[in-house]
């Protein structure tokens, strides 16, 4: 949908939704509400944090447990290539980092953290 007709259906200026798409601005809720209503099948809990299922009653995007052996050795990995190279990442970057590695290693068959790919990533991410 063009922004020009996203912005027609809401009853907002275009450079409204230039605004939420550059991340500029944030809608205030008397917009969050026109989204809700011209889109009734939106997930109001998505369209706040970005979090779950976009659309109501879609269970395709939920995610499948948590494997915290695998979470665990994944920060394990991390922490100890990080240590060898005294290096250092701010917790919200060390934060994306392992949950990225953790995305990796539980799409694989065997879930098992692969070294080379934590040193490949904590290279870049440092």
């Amino acid at each position: 949908m063009l922004q020009e007709e996203f912005a027609k259906i809401l009853d907002v200026h275009k450079n409204t939704v230039v605004r939420f798409e550059s991340e500029k601005g944030k809608p205030n809720i008397e917009e969050l509400n026109k989204v809700l209503t011209a889109f009734p099948d939106i997930n109001p809990t998505w369209l706040l944090t970005g979090e779950g299922p976009m659309k109501r009653g879609d269970t395709s995007g939920t995610s499948p447990p948590l494997d915290e052996e695998l979470l665990q050795a994944v920060l394990e990995a991390v922490e100890e290539y990080l240590d060898q190279v005294k290096g250092r990442l701010k917790p919200a970057k060390k934060a994306q980092l392992v949950a990225a590695l953790y995305d990796i290693f539980c799409g694989e068959e065997e879930k098992a953290v692969d070294k080379a790919t934590v040193i490949r990533l904590v290279k870049l991410a440092v």
